[in-house]
């Protein structure tokens, strides 16, 4: 189709406009991907770490008190989370 020199190519613009909105679409799939799988490992992670540190300090009412604190002071992090997820949610 041809056009003038300072026309539009309507059809030429909605096709471009049409790609680039498949690849904003695309792009935050991958990331939503790609936070859900680093939450996983980082969860995994911390499973691991309170783990390890129970099976090192193994005794009646330690895992009780560990996890009473760490609930206290894992909700400051547990908001920084928070934040990130809605920073990702475009």
């Amino acid at each position: 189709m041809k056009t003038l020199r300072n026309s539009i190519n309507i059809p030429a613009v909605n096709a471009l406009e049409k790609k680039i909105q498949n690849e904003i679409l695309a792009g935050k799939q991958r990331a939503e991907i790609t936070v859900e799988n680093e939450k996983t490992i980082a969860y995994w992670k911390i499973g691991k770490h309170i783990n390890e540190h129970l099976l090192e300090h193994d005794r009646a009412g330690y895992g009780a008190e560990l996890f009473k604190r760490l609930s206290e002071k894992i909700g400051y992090w547990e908001g920084v989370w928070r934040s990130i997820e809605r920073y990702w949610n475009w």
